[in-house]
């Protein structure tokens, strides 16, 4: 067996059967299809030889090295192409006791990259039972260090602007194109339609009416703002885009202008939460634009305002408690 379980999903099982014995399986009916299959396979190893029950010292064991194993892990955080590709000469074996640090969405694409040879030597999950949590727990550490994640410190109840290395992927996907959608808003507020409507005509109809809608509610845009994003948007290369990455692109290049050489070491994590195709094109915008610059205070403001709202407005996850 692959292994293609995560450790939540070893404990739910092993509690299952600690309490039901075999008819503990009965329970996985009410996961999702996926997930029952994970869950049966690892009850099934459980279950050797057709017992319908498990000794309950050995589960209650492993029970407690789980527990031990849980805690937060960079594993989980980041995009599982980065770690196939900074551990792309490390042994199957090693993949295979990382999936123990990952959600299961995660290890499936993990395991359906791995090339066909380094797939067929994954070891079986009971395999990795027998590794003792202070040596999973060295392993994990090295290989995090290997990605080089120095995660910023996550304190207070504020969320401030180097936290946005806490987000998770979707939030962060949705945040920079806001941010892109924002800042054409700001550049073509209060212009001539006939110097709207070309750029307009590069989107679907859709699209189109949300920048429209964008435009029209937001609040006005003072002259020196209006200016400063449309020189923005000027100096980007945006031709050779289809639609549905420019905006993207352009919150790229939003969040850039907005960090100092400082917050680098942070913002590779960003990088790495988005998949390589994506965190490269970041990485090259981060490179380009980052800089010593004295408007950053006001841009960092901006964007974790932007952050804010799209809380509020449910569209992305609240990272910290009200006041």
């Amino acid at each position: 067996m692959n292994p293609q379980s995560t450790t939540r999903q070893e404990m739910l099982a092993a509690l299952c059967l600690m309490g039901e014995g075999g008819k503990g399986q009965d329970l996985f009916a009410f996961a999702s299809p996926q997930d029952q299959e994970r869950l049966n396979r690892i009850a099934d190893d459980w279950l050797k030889e057709g017992r319908s029950k498990v000794d309950r010292k050995e589960l209650l064991t492993h029970i407690q090295r789980l527990t031990r194993l849980k805690g937060f892990s960079v594993l989980e955080e980041i995009h599982p192409g980065w770690v196939l590709e900074k551990l792309k000469e490390e042994s199957p074996r090693l993949f295979g006791l990382l999936c123990r640090f990952m959600t299961g969405e995660k290890v499936q694409y993990l395991i359906k990259h791995l090339p066909p040879h380094e797939r067929k030597r994954l070891p079986k999950v009971s395999e990795t039972y027998g590794v003792s949590p202070p040596i999973a727990e060295m392993v994990r550490g090295l290989i995090e260090k290997k990605l080089a994640l120095d995660f910023p410190p996550r304190t207070g109840d504020t969320f401030a602007f180097p936290h946005i290395a806490w987000m998770k992927a979707d939030d962060l996907r949705t945040l920079f194109w806001d941010l892109g959608l924002d800042e054409i808003r700001k550049a073509f507020y209060d212009v001539e339609p006939q110097i709207f409507r070309p750029f307009l005509s590069r989107f679907s109809s859709q699209e189109a009416k949300e920048i429209r809608g964008r435009i029209e509610s937001g609040r006005p845009v003072p002259p020196e703002v209006k200016t400063e994003a449309q020189k923005h948007l000027v100096s980007l290369s945006l031709d050779q885009l289809p639609p549905e990455g420019l905006f993207r692109e352009i919150g790229y290049s939003v969040f850039a202008r907005s960090l100092l050489p400082e917050d680098l070491a942070w913002a590779e994590i960003v990088c790495q939460k988005l998949s390589p195709e994506e965190g490269y094109r970041l990485k090259r915008i981060l490179q380009e634009s980052v800089a010593a610059k004295p408007e950053a205070a006001v841009k960092k403001e901006a964007v974790v305002g932007r952050i804010s709202f799209l809380a509020l407005k449910g569209l992305i996850r609240r990272y910290w408690r009200e006041a």
